[in-house]
């Protein structure tokens, strides 16, 4: 009873849970229904999701922060030696690197190969991802990243967004593009007619 859906990234989720949330954006396009991406300042998490929908709509005084994937990490083997305390560990095999944050200064030779596939293999889904929701070249979107943050403007003319739209005026442009009158409900409530998703008795399973 919609005809589309209009999706604010104010802080994106963990990448398992964009996956997800993209799957059920195409599910929803699929029906014909249109979605609306809404960015007030992208970065690698939040365009990786907006890609998914028909437009992406940029605040004209943002930009795309996207310079590639990189993981952070923090070690205390030094802190807990100072307060007298040493973390003890069995490790099972060389990839099992959990417990490296607490018993070593810096990350083992396996654990820095297995942080780069990891890198390697999610920033090739973001690559296939945005190129195929944006329209840009592969080759392009390399060079985009390696160029750095991205201001409104220069995302614009590279086709990464399709559009730079202020707050107050998401709803207009949204109806030009529908090509009539549309109503902006912040929270979707179904019919109270319609069938439980999650409804029945309230028991306990063991």
């Amino acid at each position: 009873s919609v005809d589309g859906v209009l999706l604010e990234s104010h802080s994106a989720p963990n990448w398992a849970q964009i996956w997800e949330l993209r799957q059920a954006i195409a599910r929803f396009r699929k029906m014909g229904k249109r979605v609306y991406a809404f960015l007030r300042n992208g970065d690698m998490k939040s365009l990786y999701l907006a890609s998914a929908a028909n437009r992406i709509l940029l605040h004209p005084s943002g930009g795309l922060m996207i310079m590639g994937l990189s993981v952070t990490r923090l070690y205390f083997a030094d802190l807990l030696k100072m307060v007298g305390v040493k973390a003890e560990f069995e490790k099972w095999a060389q990839f099992k690197s959990a417990p490296e944050r607490l018993t070593r200064t810096g990350p083992s030779g396996p654990a820095t190969l297995q942080a780069k596939e990891i890198l390697t293999t999610y920033q090739a889904e973001w690559y296939k991802a945005v190129s195929a929701g944006t329209g840009r070249p592969l080759k392009a979107l390399r060079a985009d990243l390696k160029a750095g943050p991205l201001t409104m403007k220069t995302a614009r003319e590279k086709g990464l967004v399709s559009a730079l739209v202020y707050p107050d005026a998401i709803k207009r442009y949204i109806q030009k593009d529908l090509g009539h009158k549309v109503t902006i409900v912040r929270r979707y409530l179904p019919n109270r007619s319609a069938w439980a998703r999650w409804g029945g008795v309230r028991r306990v399973a063991i």
